[in-house]
Parts: structure tokens; C-alpha cells; sequence
């Protein structure tokens, strides 16, 4: 037989444990696409420095390495205001390297946490190497 004073108590501590297990669920799924964004801003580096290492053209390059890196995060449902995709051309001949710099403020609101700026900005760079027995350059 249950004490009478112990009635609703249960309720209770479902009331206090309910929003510390919703936050610490938000929070799981905050970092969740706070790494998901990172990996494909990575992703997105990496494929802006593979396009731009070839091509010979300096200005060809950075189009290409920005054209991949836009369309490599466009695939991965990333939505970036504004993305900047900066291709150093510096050592574009063969044997040399191209490196790629990609940076993404995106909107995370639909997750935010209290307290935590929605808007994040991501940056990952990447280096090719150029095929030394390519071709031109």
C-alpha cells in the first residue's frame, strides 16, 4: 500500500527530468550537424583543390576549384551565406600544389540551442599536389 504523501511524485520528477532530456537531446543533435557541416565544408575543400589541380590555367583553376567546391556542397545540403572558396595558385605547374581554402556561414537555427548563435561558420583548407608529368603549365 502506498504512504499518502508519496502520491504524484512520479509526475513530478517526470516534470524536472523532461526538459533536462529534451535539452540534452537538442544538444546531441546540435553537434551532430555542427559535424556534418564541418566534414562537408571539408569535403568541399578537397574537392576544390583536386578540380583546380587540373587544370593548367591559373583563372581556369579558381573557377574550377570554385564551381567544384559549390556544387560539392550544394550535394551535401549545405546552405552557405556567403561561401568563399579561395584557390592559391601560386605553385600551378606539375609537381607543384594547389591549395584550397573554403569557408560557410550557415543557419543552424532549426537545431539551435538556447544561448548559441544559430549562425556558425565553417573553414577547411586543402592541398593537391599536381601530377608532375602532366602537361603545359
Amino acid at each position: 500500500m502506498a504512504r499518502a504523501d508519496d502520491t504524484g511524485s512520479v509526475a513530478v520528477e517526470a516534470a524536472i527530468a523532461a526538459p533536462a532530456l529534451f535539452l540534452l537531446l537538442m544538444l546531441v543533435i546540435f553537434a551532430g550537424r555542427v559535424t556534418e557541416a564541418k566534414q562537408q565544408v571539408l569535403s568541399a575543400a578537397d574537392a576544390a583543390a583536386r578540380a583546380a589541380s587540373l587544370v593548367n590555367d591559373p583563372l581556369e583553376a579558381e573557377a574550377a576549384g570554385q564551381a567544384a567546391a559549390e556544387d560539392n556542397l550544394a550535394d551535401g545540403g549545405i546552405t552557405c551565406t556567403p561561401t568563399d572558396v579561395d584557390v592559391d595558385t601560386a605553385n600551378l605547374h606539375p609537381n607543384g600544389s594547389v591549395t584550397a581554402t573554403v569557408s560557410c556561414t550557415t543557419d543552424l537555427s532549426g537545431v539551435a540551442l538556447p544561448g548559441v548563435d544559430p549562425s556558425q561558420t565553417f573553414t577547411a583548407s586543402s592541398t593537391e599536389v599536381v601530377d608532375r608529368y602532366r602537361g603545359g603549365g
